[in-house]
């Protein structure tokens, strides 16, 4: 949001503006926003200011384009005897906020009203009466932040583009990791009820959770990180709070911790000092007590295990409590997925303590699965692994690569159409007085015959022709509605420098009358941007391509129970054996062939591998001089002792041909097991339809590639069956 309004206030097309942002003030949120902006805003023409009393308010009586004033809404609403009773709105020998605005307004500044939370208070009839007080000096752009919105926009007012929703999609918040990837409840507690079987449940949650603390402090030390993680102990409402606290301090003094030394508190008349810098990764606090104060807002990343005392009153506030140790404290995800998970403890009944999103495309991993260590070498694997982030999707260009490219374009394209005089509004000739004989119709076909008139459109179709043209053509960029304020903003720029005396309805009348010819220069520099953004994403990407030397199959996961199904056939590495939906029939085939060997005793286990992920193994390979990674489909121990690393394909593979990806594949597989320390094969196997034919792969050397056919297959033309008792 900060970087929109910067680019807003930046953007020559724009009027000037102010921004109100409107904040809960709930555990000093509004402080916690004004710093955060002004950290953000540091170097733009954004100027943050803290509106925390009427003192701030008179030092800026007079504002100037490109301030932003920070303000605890709470405050605003106070009322008595029906008018405003704070200092900082009511009428008194001071400044108040409707005296700056209406200095705003003499200024011919417009403003935005951004309302941080807003599915909290929005809709109080104290919040509706004081936006109402604001748009009768100054009216707004008004945008609602939310990760849990509430508002209804009006269809009518989409369909114009007045009200406007826009979402982060929750992937790429993910992707970008600045979430964990999913809570988990009340991990290994029955592991811990065997050991402190002699108190109650309350305080074994509290163990569960504690030792789930320690634990997570040692593995970021062992990842190299200097965070140290936070417990979150959330109180409940009324007689409870007393017996649960005693229980709790006496709890955390056991672990030797202290009250506002090395545990926090933050309830409605008990804050202990400092509590601005808890969100510091090597902060001295250890535990935090609360009851409401971060259900909304409170931002500190370190946060990860929650032990959750109070029944949660709402859905809404189950998941913004839930939300507050769902962030990552280092924007990353880590090798070590045990650092990738939120924990939540309770000794609540029934409690859920699921993460939900409006957002349709998001998975929730509930499941956990862990391997059997039994069944797993003793010493490990230690295979190479690398991982490479996924490249970022090609939904709008970036705006460094479209300027320069739109300009050229329009420059080549279009600098030679320009005329002196602006354009005239756009017009349209139909047809008048028409006329067709019932014959003619009747025999289905035949046109109407008439003179001509020409009539000129309305604002609302010219601006829908002009938008309609801006992303009419904008390959290989998918999303319209993320482009076209880009390709809008640099169009507009343009013109001003190159007929600086045309309106922007002027210009508007011109791209929609020379259509084609602007489309092609947008198509142009959209093609020419997406070269440049897809060699920046590959090298970003490689940039931060990670090496793991010690890779191992993980010792537990998260998946979503909706999309994964359990596994009919023995043998798999995890418990509960399940595996994702979707599988194709070759590795249907390929895994029921697994547990027949299995039950043979001619594997001790196999392992389904994921992909996009550090914690899957990832093999590097190179196909067409670029460098890829293959996530190979298997991974198999037999009983001899190899390890068999196994890329599925299919019969007739659309890839298969020499030198195409899959025979690509096949060489980084065979060079990658090679220079592997355990004993290891790596195939590209054929499980065939006739269960007779087994599993096939191709052998020897991958140099010598025989695309796989059924003609192929059938004549073991450089195809062999798949021998588990092979020995070194």
């Amino acid at each position: 949001m900060a970087y929109a309004l910067a680019n807003a206030n930046e953007s020559p097309i724009n009027k000037p503006f102010i921004v109100l942002w409107l904040s809960p003030g709930t555990g000093g949120l509004h402080l916690q926003s004004a710093r955060a902006l002004a950290n953000f805003l540091e170097d733009s023409s954004i100027n943050v200011k803290l509106l925390d009393g009427p003192d701030d308010i008179a030092s800026s009586a007079n504002p100037s384009a490109g301030d932003l004033f920070v303000v605890n809404w709470e405050k605003l609403n106070e009322e008595k005897d029906g008018k405003w009773a704070n200092l900082m709105v009511r009428n008194g020998e001071k400044v108040n906020l409707f005296d700056m605005l209406r200095s705003a307004t003499g200024d011919h500044l417009d403003m935005i009203t951004v309302i941080d939370e807003s599915h909290t208070q929005l809709q109080g009839p104290k919040t509706q009466k004081l936006m109402a007080d604001i748009a009768n000096i100054i009216p707004s752009i008004q945008v609602e932040m939310s990760a849990t919105p509430n508002t209804e926009l009006d269809p009518s007012l989409e369909d114009k583009r007045i009200h406007n929703k826009v979402y982060v999609q929750f992937d790429a918040v993910e992707d970008a990791g600045m979430v964990r990837r999913s809570a988990i409840l009340n991990a290994d507690l029955e592991s811990v009820q065997s050991v402190y079987n002699d108190v109650p449940l309350e305080q074994q949650v509290l163990w569960g959770a504690w030792e789930k603390l320690e634990e997570l402090t040692q593995r970021y030390r062992d990842v190299g990180s200097s965070v140290i993680p936070l417990l979150l102990i959330q109180y409940p409402d009324g007689a409870q709070a007393g017996p649960r606290a005693s229980v709790v301090e006496e709890f955390l003094k056991g672990q030797g911790l202290s009250p506002n030394e090395t545990y926090a508190t933050w309830l409605h008349k008990n804050h202990s000092p400092d509590l601005e810098k808890i969100n510091r990764n090597s902060s001295p606090y250890r535990a935090l007590i609360f009851k409401h104060a971060i259900a909304t807002g409170w931002d500190c990343p370190r946060a990860q295990v929650l032990v959750q005392f109070r029944n949660p009153t709402s859905d809404t506030f189950k998941i913004q409590t839930i939300g507050r140790i769902m962030r990552t404290p280092e924007q990353k995800h880590y090798t070590d997925d045990k650092l990738n998970v939120a924990y939540v403890y309770s000794d609540l009944p029934d409690i859920s303590v699921e993460v939900t999103s409006t957002d349709p495309n998001v998975v929730v991993k509930d499941r956990p699965l862990k391997r059997i260590s039994s069944r797993y070498p003793r010493g490990g694997l230690k295979l190479t692994s690398v991982f490479q982030p996924r490249q970022r999707n090609f939904d709008f260009p970036t705006i460094d690569n479209l300027k320069p490219a739109l300009r050229y374009a329009l420059d080549t394209d279009v600098s030679s159409l320009l005329t002196d005089s602006p354009p005239l509004p756009p017009t349209s000739r139909v047809r008048t007085d028409g006329y067709l004989d019932a014959k003619t119709l009747l025999g289905g076909q035949g046109e109407f015959s008439g003179d001509f008139v020409r009539g000129i459109h309305s604002d609302i179709y010219v601006q829908a022709e002009f938008d309609k043209i801006l992303t009419s053509r904008i390959d290989p960029y998918l999303s319209k509605e993320l482009s076209r304020p880009l390709i809008k903003r640099f169009l507009m720029n343009w013109f001003s420098s190159e007929r600086g005396d045309w309106s922007e309805t002027q210009v508007q009348y011109f791209v929609i009358d020379h259509s084609d010819a602007i489309s092609t220069a947008i198509n142009h520099a959209c093609a020419q941007a997406a070269q440049l953004d897809e060699s920046a994403a590959i090298a970003n990407a490689q940039a931060k391509r990670q090496i793991n030397s010690e890779w191992e199959v993980p010792e537990s996961e998260l998946v979503p129970s909706s999309k994964w199904e359990e596994s009919q056939n023995k043998g798999l590495l995890f418990t509960p054996a399940y595996l994702p939906l979707g599988r194709s029939k070759p590795e249907l085939r390929f895994e029921q062939w697994l547990g027949e060997e299995f039950t043979h005793s001619r594997i001790v286990w196999w392992w389904k591998n994921g992909t996009r992920d550090e914690k899957y193994l990832g093999v590097p390979y190179e196909h067409n001089n670029n460098d890829e990674i293959c996530y190979p489909d298997y991974l198999v121990m037999s009983k001899t002792g190899i390890l068999w690393v196994v890329e599925i394909k299919d019969v007739h593979d659309p890839d298969g041909e020499v030198s195409g990806k899959t025979h690509s594949k096949a060489k980084g597989l065979l060079y990658w097991a090679q220079k592997q320390t355990w004993p290891t094969r790596a195939v590209v196997a054929v499980p065939q339809d006739n269960r007779n034919g087994g599993i096939v792969v191709q052998r020897g050397d991958a140099l010598a590639w025989k695309p796989a056919s059924r003609d192929t297959l059938s004549i073991n033309d450089g195809w062999t069956a798949l021998n588990m008792n092979e020995t070194l």
